[in-house]
């Protein structure tokens, strides 16, 4: 079983093998069109699903991200998102109860800037990186027991795939890291976690030289 410290370092490894990859000249999709055109660098934006780690244990994160890419390269753009439930463990309710049955939940948003890597190949990579701000609530019941705010800095790496030239659905891997949160039942190493899911960029995309 691997431990939590050589995730990171494999993942670490990952990324710097993403982040020296080069760059090629042509377009190509999986699904394409004689007669289609490419137009120039534009907007993107969509929406993305996954399972994510929260106090070690997992559960469903949904949100959506929108943004601009320059020179086929670089992406930039606001990002939102929160878990779909609640996440359930035993603690201190701060009324006496050390074995009270809680549930923790969480909303956050902010910006994310992306590198991307061979764009024009039909699967390639990009590393995102969101800085966010976010909303950590703790309930028993429909009571609420404590909630905080905190930064959060999410590194991650996607495998794209060109389905078709306005449409890339991506595999997204990432950790979440908080920090600055003020809980007394969770810490800020509780609510961070690694995230697996799909991420879905609809837009335009140029095969135009930069």
């Amino acid at each position: 079983m691997r431990t939590e410290k050589e995730y990171k370092t494999i993942f670490t490894l990952i990324l710097v093998f993403v982040s020296t990859s080069v760059f090629s000249q042509e377009m190509n999709t999986i699904i394409s069109k004689e007669d289609s055109s490419w137009t120039s660098i534009s907007a993107y934006g969509g929406p993305f699903i996954g399972a994510t780690q929260l106090n070690k244990n997992w559960g469903v994160s949904i949100g959506g991200k929108g943004g601009f890419i320059l020179n086929r390269k670089f992406a930039f753009g606001g990002i939102g998102m929160g878990t779909a439930s609640d996440y359930s463990f035993v603690g201190n309710n701060l009324t006496g109860n050390t074995d009270a049955s809680l549930e923790v939940s969480y909303g956050a948003g902010g910006v994310f800037v992306e590198y991307i890597s061979q764009i024009t190949k039909a699967v390639h990579f990009s590393v995102p990186l969101n800085l966010m701000v976010g909303g950590v609530s703790i309930k028993d019941s429909d009571m609420d027991v404590e909630s905080s705010r905190a930064f959060i800095l999410e590194p991650g790496v996607n495998l794209e795939f060109n389905l078709t030239k306005s449409f890339i659905p991506c595999i997204n891997f990432s950790y979440r890291r908080f920090f600055g949160s003020s809980l007394d039942n969770l810490g800020d190493q509780d609510l961070s976690g690694f995230n697996l899911g799909l991420v879905f960029k609809f837009g335009y995309f140029s095969d135009d030289q930069p």
